[in-house]
């Protein structure tokens, strides 16, 4: 049986391709003014400068409340014939993308991409590398679906390691930095509550893409520091490097953890102090 938040997972993704799908096929409305357009030069500079249908605004409204992605500056230009150039923000807590898509209308009212660029703004390296594993896919098959879907499932992963991390930050078990190596992510230093300089291990926490199921997982490349205390909780660390975590399996570890680390040095002071 699939994992209960992969399932979620796809029937959000099936939400998420039929309303990109409107905001593309929706172009059908246009086909009247198109001939307009062929017969009337007056036409054309107002039809450059059109924007959107309100309806697009509803769209807009109604993808933030069901995937966390906001469509801003929607607009609309006439290219030639039946070809058109839209323009938008996708814009969530994570990532903020400029797209632009190169559609052309069909005579049975469907619509083609011909074409399908995006700008990620502000976007710091380490998240680059992440974005990368599956931004360049998703260009090079011209699928807009899969854009948005890509960047809910980011922001949703981002989000959960962000609040995960702050959280283990202000209570001292972790430091960590931006990871600058091929694969992006956050390097993460496991230490001491009582010592940031007695350190357990470094892992790289990276969002990767897994093109076989198009799913954004968590992956974790762990480096140990004190062997002892990696080898007695050797099946807790295994726990981080299982596939399709859900939140509560990535904070009920990250738990375990920091009451591993606790349990270790009270047994430490504990034979410390008998000896």
């Amino acid at each position: 049986m699939e994992d209960q938040e992969l399932k979620e997972l796809k029937e959000l993704k099936t939400q998420l391709v039929e309303k990109a799908s409107k905001l593309l096929t929706k172009l059908k409305d246009q086909e009247e003014n198109q001939k307009v357009i062929k017969i009337k030069e007056s036409n054309v500079t107002k039809s450059v400068k059109e924007k959107l249908p309100e309806e697009y605004n509803k769209l807009s409204v109604c993808s933030k409340e069901v995937s966390g992605i906001a469509f801003k500056n929607i607009d609309r230009k006439w290219i030639h014939d039946n070809i058109y150039k839209y323009t938008t923000s996708l814009i969530s807590e994570s990532l903020n993308v400029d797209v632009e898509l190169i559609v052309k209308l069909e005579c049975d009212d469907k619509s083609e991409v011909c074409d399908l660029a995006c700008n990620f703004k502000d976007l710091h390296q380490c998240y680059m590398f992440e974005v990368d594993s599956w931004y360049k896919f998703v260009i090079r098959k011209k699928n807009f679906s899969l854009l948005t879907s890509g960047i809910f499932q980011y922001n949703e992963r981002n989000l959960v390691r962000r609040r995960l991390l702050n959280k283990l930050k202000d209570t001292n078990y972790i430091s960590y930095e931006e990871c600058l190596d091929k694969h992006g992510g956050i390097l993460i230093h496991v230490h001491s509550p009582r010592s940031i300089a007695r350190e357990y291990l470094t892992c790289q926490w990276v969002i990767a893409f897994t093109k076989r199921c198009w799913q954004l997982e968590n992956h974790f490349n762990i480096d140990v520091t004190e062997t002892e205390f990696a080898e007695r909780n050797n099946v807790l660390l295994a726990n981080f490097v299982r596939k399709n975590t859900t939140k509560e399996e990535l904070t009920d570890s990250w738990s375990k953890l920091c009451f591993a680390i606790d349990l270790y040095e009270s047994e430490e002071q504990v034979n410390t102090g008998s000896s």
